[in-house]
């Protein structure tokens, strides 16, 4: 099985991922597998698992209340988003639940998010597909963590240019030279590790 990029851990050590802010997450489709659409004229077109994938990243925030999104691209064989953790969200909880807010962190994390996520994709798809307990995503996650306003603008055009990118991404199984490709970036990001490709962009797997 070929899997996403970097295996190897680049999370940033003794960084808290139950910590409020904003956070860029990738996961794959195990082998590649192009399951939910096709890229035409630079623009997905869903298949009918694509809009499963769309609906349960939807239904994040009303099963982790703590957690908001933001952009998000479904792939043919992978899927980028943007997902907040919200401080505000956190406190009202921990008042609720006469607790304090750190404690309120225990279960509320990143991991637990895209977890659920993928759980969620993975029963919703399966049982269309008539395929129960059928392995359907790579087994970890990419995660980077946005630190400041540039970024988030930088990974929102990345989110809304990917299908357009299709030709030159590492995970398309029919790619086309990526020496062709020059991304337009600037250099601050490439000394930030924000490059084009997510798989180099120091996004790092989660298990």
């Amino acid at each position: 099985m070929r899997t996403c990029p970097g295996r190897q851990s680049k999370r940033l050590k003794n960084y808290d991922y139950r910590s409020y802010g904003a956070y860029f997450i990738t996961t794959c489709v195990s082998d590649r597998r192009c399951l939910f659409g096709a890229i035409e004229n630079g623009s997905i077109q869903l298949s009918t698992i694509g809009p499963l994938v769309q609906q349960c990243w939807l239904d994040i925030p009303g099963h982790h209340p703590f957690a908001a999104l933001d952009e998000y691209i479904v792939m043919p064989n992978h899927f980028h988003g943007i997902a907040w953790l919200s401080i505000q969200a956190l406190q009202t909880a921990a008042i609720k639940a006469n607790t304090t807010p750190a404690a309120g962190f225990l279960k509320d994390s990143l991991s637990a998010v895209v977890a659920s996520f993928k759980s969620a994709v993975t029963r919703t798809c399966n049982r269309l597909r008539d395929k129960p307990g059928r392995s359907f995503w790579q087994r970890s996650f990419y995660d980077h963590v946005i630190r400041d306003d540039a970024e988030l603008r930088v990974i929102r055009q990345y989110i809304i240019d990917d299908p357009t990118k299709w030709q030159l991404d590492k995970e398309n199984p029919s790619r086309t030279d990526v020496n062709s490709f020059t991304p337009g970036w600037s250099r601050e990001h490439f000394r930030s590790g924000l490059i084009a490709d997510w798989g180099e962009a120091g996004l790092a797997p989660t298990e």
